[in-house]
C-alpha cells in the first residue's frame, strides 16, 4: 500500500517480490535493469542484502520522481486554469517537494533550483496578467 510519508514498499508474496503502490508491479528479471537482474543472483548474504536494499531504494526514488512530476503537472494546470492565489499555494507545495527530492539525491540541487526559478517567473507572470 502506498504510504504518503514513506512511499512504496517491497512486499514478498509466495516467494515473489512486489513493489506496492499505486501501480503494484511484480519484481522479476524482466522488469529490472541489469544490476538488479535476478538471473545473476548474488551468493553471499551481504550481496543479497545489498540487492534488497537497492530494490527498495529504487522503488522509493521512483515514487519521489512520480510525486514530483504529478505536483509539477498540478502546478501547470493551476497556472493555466486557476487564480494567482491557487497557483501561488501550489507553487509553495511544489517547492517543498523539489527541495525534498533534491535533498534525498534523486535530482541534483541545481536542477531543483533551476525548476523553482523558472516556475517562480511563471507564477509572477500570472500575477501581472
Amino acid at each position: 500500500m502506498l504510504d504518503s510519508l514513506r512511499g512504496p514498499m517491497l512486499v514478498a508474496c509466495d516467494g515473489a517480490l512486489f513493489v506496492s503502490g499505486s501501480r503494484s508491479t511484480r519484481v522479476s528479471a524482466g522488469n529490472l535493469p541489469a544490476p538488479w537482474s535476478l538471473s545473476r543472483m548474488a551468493h553471499s548474504v551481504s550481496a543479497k542484502k545489498r540487492i534488497r536494499q537497492n530494490l527498495k531504494a529504487r522503488a522509493r526514488n521512483r515514487w519521489r520522481l512520480r510525486t514530483m512530476r504529478e505536483a509539477l503537472k498540478d502546478l501547470d494546470d493551476k497556472l493555466l486554469h486557476s487564480s494567482y492565489e491557487e497557483a501561488r499555494e501550489s507553487y509553495q507545495s511544489v517547492c517543498k517537494i523539489l527541495d525534498r527530492t533534491a535533498q534525498k539525491g534523486v535530482i541534483h540541487k541545481n536542477a531543483a533550483a533551476r525548476k523553482k526559478s523558472r516556475l517562480a517567473k511563471r507564477v509572477l507572470a500570472k500575477k501581472s496578467a
